[in-house]
């Protein structure tokens, strides 16, 4: 392979930018097919569908996750206490209060 226009070895370079651009394209194919897949949750109350980062359920406002008072962690509303620093929930604090006074 010989190029008789341009300077000496611009054939190769050709070639080469030519490779470069077809393993980035293969490469980022194969990338997007292994993305994980959304997994769509339902509300509790209403049953609507519902993302992982909903903070309220869109249908009928019912509050999927909260803050922790001692952290300002994220919280699940289900959770009875943070993840992060072991802090109980203000769900769990009420529960148990509302246990005491039975």
């Amino acid at each position: 392979m010989s190029c008789t226009w341009g300077w000496p070895g611009t054939d190769y370079l050709a070639l080469g930018l030519l490779l470069v651009l077809a393993a980035w394209l293969l490469i980022f194919l194969r990338r997007k097919a292994m993305l994980p897949q959304r997994t769509m949750s339902s509300c509790s109350a209403c049953g609507g569908s519902l993302e992982p980062a909903y903070f309220r359920c869109p249908h009928c406002g019912k509050t999927l996750k909260g803050h922790c008072p001692n952290c300002s962690g994220i919280v699940e509303s289900r959770w009875r206490y943070c993840p992060d620093c072991g802090t109980q929930t203000a769900t769990t604090k009420q529960e148990y209060k509302g246990g005491a006074e039975s």
